[in-house]
Formats: C-alpha cells, structure tokens, sequence
C-alpha cells in the first residue's frame, strides 16, 4: 500500500504539477497518451535507491536474462 502512496505522489509532483506548473493543459486523449508515455518513460529509466540506483528498466532487463534465458 505505502508503495502505491508514494508512486500517486511522484506521479502527482512529476506529472500533473509540470503541467499545472507550466500551464500546459491536456487538449485531448491523444496527448494525454503521449505526455504519460514520456513520463513513464523518464521514470523508467530514472535510477532508484530502493533498487541500488539502478533503473526500473535496468532491473527487468536483469530478471529477464537472468530467470528467462535458461
């Protein structure tokens, strides 16, 4: 549960307020999609303590070779 918390809040500081912030209001569905593509993919590529500053994308990438190339 306190990981989902803390995801809601660094999405809410990262995402909604840069646009709120910078005054870049959603127009539509489609770049809606594209900004939180973008997002997802800055934070997925962002190292992270809890992961020994490694990326998320960096630590799949490991379990895949690592648990799925036998």
């Amino acid at each position: 549960d306190l990981v989902v918390e803390r995801s809601h809040r660094e999405d809410q500081k990262l995402f909604y307020s840069e646009i709120i912030r910078l005054n870049h209001l959603i127009t539509d569905e489609d770049d809606f999609k594209r900004r939180l593509r973008r997002h997802q993919n800055k934070t997925n590529n962002r190292p992270m303590r809890p992961l020994n500053y490694y990326s998320p994308k960096q630590v799949l990438e490991d379990y895949k070779n690592k648990h799925l190339n036998k």
